[in-house]
């Protein structure tokens, strides 16, 4: 038992003689992270941003110093080619072997001769040798260590407070929009309003002027909010939204009446509103996908907007109203003065009414809401 054990070690050693072994190591970069430190957290510029609801939002971003860090994984190539010497030495053992061999088995005495042990012994071994350099050759990669390793100090964002305010004014795009804000420093009016959230290729990054009303008198903020961050929350809009979103495979067209439009000056817990109605009848015999009216008005406080009336069923009826508040400078504007409103339809199939809607005339006032 021991020889064979020792012949088996010997018989490996030989084989880990047969190869060339090269050692490569690597490393390569992965993700990188930053770890703030909240200790300096100093406030930067205000700005209006978006949350996740889908939003508008009056923040002052907060910044702190911090250390960035990317990942380094460790790994190493073994690369393991044939020993050309190791094969040319077994050439030589093999034919020395076979020549004691023969030599010992001819001559008289061959048991009690040492070649006649030595000679197969060799020729063995040179088989090894020889058969050995051409056997498991290729490349191994063997994974190592995982570390963080630090790059630079830099500043980043490290949160947001909200900006406390009672009511803001947001213009962009020629419109003039006016609501209130919460404590949360949220806007009262979605931006989904004036952004079609149904319309996947037209998103525009919006240049906004906010004037916000605050305790202490009004606060000015410039900000262009980017279009990636528009387009990114319109799901989360449409998750909530107080209409019917869904839409579902073309397959019938519907046929619509003409669409019915109202519009009256009202009073909403004490403030001044614009009331906009529409209605639109499909008579079938395909219901409609997220049907929307976009606003054409001769007025910034009520131009550019989106009433959403979403999935109408054939056979049925879907009226949306919209209450556009108003301050006082807006509702001065429209307090006898002659209103050009007008309604422009569309749909997920192009099935809606090609026609426009308008109301053009004076604001009649309503009943308080």
């Amino acid at each position: 038992m021991k020889q064979r054990r020792i012949a088996g070690l010997v018989a490996l050693g030989l084989l880990a003689a047969c190869h060339n072994i090269t050692r490569i190591d690597d490393s390569q970069f992965g993700a990188t992270s930053f770890v703030v430190d909240q200790t300096t957290a100093h406030g930067g510029g205000p700005r209006v941003a978006i949350t996740d609801t889908g939003k508008w939002r009056f923040e002052v971003p907060l910044i702190c110093d911090g250390q960035e860090f990317i990942e380094l994984t460790n790994s190493a190539k073994l690369r393991s080619k044939p020993n050309v010497a190791t094969f040319v030495v077994g050439i030589l053992a093999t034919a020395i072997g076979g020549v004691a061999t023969v030599s010992s088995w001819s001559s008289d005495g061959r048991d009690a001769n040492p070649l006649s042990y030595a000679g197969p012994l060799s020729i063995a071994t040179g088989g090894i040798l020889m058969v050995g350099p051409w056997i498991g050759n290729g490349e191994v990669k063997v994974p190592g260590s995982t570390e963080k390793r630090p790059r630079f100090k830099r500043q980043g964002e490290c949160g947001a407070r909200p900006i406390a305010a009672r009511t803001a004014v947001l213009e962009f795009r020629g419109v003039r929009v006016f609501g209130t804000v919460n404590d949360a420093g949220e806007f009262a009016v979605s931006p989904y309003q004036f952004i079609d959230a149904f319309d996947a290729g037209k998103i525009p990054a919006l240049d906004i002027k906010a004037t916000l009303i605050t305790a202490t008198g009004t606060q000015e903020i410039a900000t262009v909010l980017d279009a990636s961050l528009l387009a990114a929350r319109k799901a989360a809009f449409l998750a909530t939204a107080d209409f019917d979103s869904q839409v579902k495979p073309f397959r019938v067209v519907p046929e619509f009446e003409r669409p019915t439009l109202r519009t009256s000056l009202t009073t909403v817990n004490g403030a001044p509103a614009l009331r906009v109605v529409v209605a639109a009848k499909n008579n079938g015999p395909g219901p409609a996908w997220a049907l929307r009216a976009h606003i054409v008005a001769n007025v910034p406080d009520v131009d550019g907007r989106v009433i959403y009336l979403g999935h109408v069923p054939k056979g049925s009826t879907v009226q949306r109203e919209l209450l556009i508040p108003l301050d006082d400078e807006g509702a001065a504007r429209l307090r006898g003065a002659e209103l050009s409103l007008s309604l422009d339809f569309s749909d997920a199939y192009g099935t809606a009414p090609s026609v426009p809607v308008r109301f053009v005339g004076a604001v009649l006032n309503d009943a308080p809401r």
